[in-house]
């Protein structure tokens, strides 16, 4: 059973590698904010959907639902060589069947190790932010929540809350409204939920380090949506990149939330001055992802054809 799911792991990573290549050869450069986003979320989801698609996965789920059967019975297509039969890796490998069982077991055990580590440190998070609601001054406005945090540290969003740390008193009034705003944006456009799934994600996944990769490109288009919605000319883009620089701050926020202040920055400043992308390239995502997802069902639909041929 345990050789089944790392299957299903090495093939929803390399979903995620084909997802990751492209955005980072074709996408990352655009300004089609929006479309990047979907891109990017639909990336996370697919990989994880497509593989159950595998023929060979379907064969295992089915024989797993029928009687029991003695493992070395069961004949897998040659890509899943995960699941690998005790009859026959006897005949071909000096490893006793006992080394094998053995090495799968630990296999598993450091794998559940690192998730449950990953599940604990998520919880950690929602504590954290629980506990900032609580303890700290909070008032309803316009639907969503200003929470006033006696700690120094950038303003940020989750959920349907607004942080602002005490280091916003030395700012201006109209500067303290542009971050709300900023923040504001973040909330209507649901942008927690995003990161939500990339940290569940990377509880199964915790492995992988295109997991980060594409947490940092999710936040990075999250920034990159905030600032062009509420930056409508040249003298804006001026004032509010210079407002950039004044908050730029080593502290991070919760790994949870979206901070306005973070280490983007010099990017966020970047792509706010930056001559938007023609229209016509966002016939691009629509066109690239239906290649991917083709290409990828025809890469899980393999091990029938090499069925069919043997």
């Amino acid at each position: 059973m345990m050789s089944v799911f790392f299957q299903y792991l090495l093939e929803a990573s390399l979903c995620l590698l084909a997802f990751s290549l492209l955005y980072k050869c074709l996408f990352a450069r655009l300004t089609h904010f929006a479309w990047m986003r979907f891109y990017l979320l639909s990336g996370i989801l697919l990989s994880i959907l497509l593989p159950f698609v595998s023929d060979s996965f379907q064969s295992v789920i089915s024989l797993l639902s029928q009687e029991p059967v003695q493992l070395s019975t069961i004949k897998l297509s040659p890509s899943s060589w995960l699941a690998y039969d005790y009859g026959a890796v006897k005949s071909q490998s000096s490893l006793s069947e006992n080394s094998l069982v053995g090495l799968m077991q630990l296999f598993t055990f450091l794998y559940f190790a690192g998730a449950f580590f990953y599940i604990w440190r998520f919880t950690q998070n929602i504590r954290k932010i629980r506990k900032l609601i609580r303890r700290n001054t909070k008032i309803k406005e316009n639907g969503y929540w200003l929470v006033h945090i006696t700690e120094k540290v950038p303003a940020f969003s989750f959920l349907n809350y607004i942080f602002i740390g005490k280091g916003s008193k030395q700012l201006q009034p109209n500067e303290l409204q542009k971050i709300k705003q900023h923040e504001l944006l973040h909330v209507r456009q649901k942008h927690t939920l995003d990161l939500l799934l990339v940290e569940l994600t990377a509880i199964i996944f915790w492995f992988n380090p295109l997991i980060k990769y594409l947490k940092y490109r999710i936040q990075e288009v999250h920034e990159y949506l905030a600032d062009q919605a509420i930056v409508n000319n040249k003298e804006e883009q001026k004032a509010y990149a210079y407002l950039l620089l004044k908050l730029a701050s080593p502290v991070r926020a919760i790994p949870l939330a979206t901070s306005f202040s973070n280490p983007l920055i010099h990017k966020r400043i970047t792509m706010l001055m930056k001559t938007r992308t023609l229209t016509q390239r966002k016939f691009y995502f629509l066109l690239l992802l239906t290649l991917t997802i083709s290409l990828l069902f025809l890469l899980s639909c393999m091990d029938d054809s090499k069925e069919d041929l043997s």
